[in-house]
């Protein structure tokens, strides 16, 4: 599987769903592509204020974002988001 996480280095959740991907590639392999949507106009334009985003192959998959809910909990004022 491949995955690609719409990302932007000033992006605090960006940042924690990368690294939390990573940790869950150890666990599960999969391919994970990170794209800055800032080195792109076209995706800066299409993602924005979006990101992160995650996407299987080229489609966002909402199932992917159900099971990403589940299983990254990024902690933010102390809740699981």
């Amino acid at each position: 599987m491949k995955l690609t996480l719409m990302f932007r280095e000033y992006c605090s959740l960006c940042h924690a769903m990368r690294d939390r991907l990573t940790a869950l590639q150890q666990e599960r392999p999969f391919e994970l592509e990170v794209v800055d949507v800032d080195d792109d106009p076209l995706l800066e334009e299409k993602y924005n204020e979006l990101v992160p985003v995650l996407l299987d192959g080229d489609k966002e998959n909402s199932a992917i974002g159900i099971w990403m809910r589940k299983n990254c909990a990024v902690i933010l004022d102390g809740e699981a988001v």
